[in-house]
């Protein structure tokens, strides 16, 4: 099975891995600020919702653009994580994503500004 194949026989995402990748979207190296962070994974789920990547695929899609700090990160999250729970959903993504890029205080502000609408 290839790499850019999904790991079932069911549906396929709206777009390949390789095409994806060949679309060099914004990559992400850990060394934002929290706000860039949120705007870099908001960008990235846009994305997603618009090519149609299934969620089986997103954490693989999604951490294809990560580099550097980032990708560093990712590798130490994977490793624990599948270790001890198995694969990693995109929802656990990106909570880990705000738990380590986002600063405390920063998730508590969006916090209370999503409660004020």
């Amino acid at each position: 099975m290839g790499q850019d194949e999904p790991t079932t026989g069911g549906p396929k995402s709206g777009v390949s891995l390789k095409e994806w990748v060949g679309m060099k979207l914004d990559n992400f190296d850990g060394s934002s600020t929290p706000v860039q962070a949120a705007d870099w994974l908001s960008f990235v789920e846009d994305k997603m919702e618009a090519f149609e990547v299934l969620a089986q695929d997103r954490v693989r899609y999604g951490t294809q653009l990560l580099k550097g700090e980032a990708q560093i990160w990712w590798k130490g999250v994977q490793s624990t994580r599948t270790a001890t729970h198995g694969p990693l959903f995109w929802v656990e993504f990106v909570r880990q994503f705000e738990r380590r890029f986002y600063l405390a205080t920063f998730l508590d502000k969006m916090k209370l500004d999503l409660n004020n609408y």
